[in-house]
């Protein structure tokens, strides 16, 4: 078997773990390219091939202007490998690969009706300007729950302005136990509230946890480092919603009317590949 060198982001390549106690490597893996230009050039120099992996369910979108540095990526579902071609990025040098952090989920969120529910409002952290679309996204969550409701708001340590009296549930940009944390985190929650889709929101999906996502501006805001994300596009998989008609949505929730398309499943994540099939694929580089 190859060995790799892993730069690893919350643990997302899950492969080849006991690699990391080798001193010679034979594949450089990167969670991005613009972090990491000069370890790839470098690792190139040596001979050694260098992997990409998607590290996030929306980031590949940014290579849909550019073309990725490294020998080949491994995404989680075929529109990550889309985004990719999109960008002139060869078909042959993508290996849709799943993500082992979603292969041990079982629990599926029970189909019962409810008085009284759990939500949970992912806070905004990365965007220029996004502390006045918390508070009014937490403002319409309010003022459509019903007296026993509860609020939860996922927050990272680069959230901040939230009221201080929020319940809060926080996880680290870098810890490699979030993905685990986020799993039991969830179990709790009977509907995920989002301005924007992330991972978070992912995991809620495959979980069978209803997600909605309130309609925003968010987009047209540059990111801190000057980068614009690129627009989610609206799919059949999810709720999205104005902010006004969260009030007339939550009564389905309560009442277990929700049925969504599962095709999602094939086109963002598929069960995870193995070591062997990393190996070979990295063999055609």
């Amino acid at each position: 078997m190859l060995r790799y060198e892993i730069k690893d982001h919350h643990q997302n390549f899950r492969w080849h773990m006991d690699d990391t106690k080798s001193s010679f490597f034979d594949v450089r893996v990167v969670w991005n390219d613009f972090l990491f230009p000069q370890s790839i050039k470098s690792a190139k120099m040596r001979g050694m091939k260098t992997l990409l992996y998607q590290h996030g369910r929306f980031c590949m979108r940014e290579y849909r202007d550019r073309k990725p540095m490294t020998d080949g990526v491994l995404v989680w579902g075929e529109d990550a490998k889309r985004d990719l071609m999109m960008g002139g990025y060869p078909e042959h040098r993508i290996l849709v690969a799943g993500h082992k952090a979603f292969d041990d989920i079982t629990y599926r969120k029970k189909k019962e009706r409810k008085d009284n529910i759990h939500i949970c409002f992912t806070a905004q952290h990365w965007a220029g300007k996004p502390l006045s679309q918390n508070d009014t996204a937490i403002n319409t969550i309010k003022d459509a729950m019903l007296p026993g409701d509860f609020l939860t708001v996922k927050t990272t340590e680069k959230t901040v302005g939230l009221p201080h009296d929020i319940s809060t549930f926080k996880t680290k940009t870098e810890d490699p136990k979030a993905f685990d944390k986020i799993k039991k985190f969830l179990k709790d929650i009977d509907v995920v509230v989002t301005l924007s889709e992330s991972t978070f929101e992912l995991f809620a999906r495959v979980m069978e946890i209803p997600v909605i996502q309130l309609n925003s501006d968010l987009y047209d805001t540059p990111l801190i480092d000057g980068r614009m994300h690129i627009p989610q596009e609206k799919d059949d998989y999810m709720i999205w919603i104005d902010p006004g008609e969260l009030k007339l949505q939550l009564p389905f929730i309560r009442n277990v009317v929700y049925n969504l398309k599962d095709t999602w499943k094939d086109e963002i994540l598929i069960p995870s590949v193995d070591d062997e099939d990393i190996d070979n694929f990295v063999k055609t580089l």
